[in-house]
């Protein structure tokens, strides 16, 4: 069994858990002992697991394709690096070195990006504003003299990287739900046969 598959299986058994503990708290809530709020544990707890299993959705939507965006965000690191010793803090030679940072994250957006074919919608212009307006942003502030010595250049790469694998792990949700509401449909057709 693979790794994504223990996940998947892991996940739908939480979510089954999940379904029968809110059916027992309500029992509880109508109680005249009980409060009706949960207690500040509880909230953390169901906090922490819907962290948990966005970061693990994320983690197991990274593919091969993504190995020319890490080559990005080396080479954001190797930039920000290059402010230390003065290299990339002169104007023009940090402005060039800014800019070729900038070129290989664009390069790996749009090797390792998500294409949706067919469905254009404002969920998708507003994902592509926000991951090009936090490049041009990261890009605008490391020219900027005093702030080019902070690794903004570095973040700005992680925080696409991140953006984009959320994204994934989205499409893939999705993608999962369509499945399983194509296979609910196929097992009515196949009890109305009988």
């Amino acid at each position: 069994m693979s790794q994504e598959q223990e996940y998947k299986r892991n996940l739908a058994q939480a979510r089954e858990k999940d379904k029968s503990d809110k059916g027992e708290d309500k029992k509880e809530k109508k109680g005249k002992d009980n409060p009706a709020e949960k207690s500040p544990q509880k909230k953390l707890l169901n906090n922490l697991k819907k962290a948990s299993s966005v970061a693990m959705a994320m983690i197991f939507s990274i593919e091969i394709r993504d190995i020319f965006f890490i080559f990005a965000i080396v080479m954001a690191a190797l930039k920000d690096i290059s402010d230390f010793p003065g290299v990339g803090s002169f104007p023009v030679t940090g402005t060039v070195i800014t800019i070729m940072a900038s070129i290989t994250i664009i390069v790996g957006m749009l090797v390792s990006g998500n294409y949706r074919s067919g469905k254009k919608n404002k969920s998708n212009v507003k994902r592509a504003i926000k991951k090009w307006g936090t490049l041009a942003g990261g890009t605008i502030m490391e020219m900027l003299f005093g702030i080019n010595f902070l690794p903004v250049e570095t973040l700005t790469a992680l925080i696409t990287f991140g953006m984009m694998l959320s994204e994934r792990a989205e499409l893939k949700r999705e993608k999962n739900n369509d499945e399983d509401e194509e296979d609910d449909e196929i097992d009515w057709d196949a009890e109305e046969e009988y």
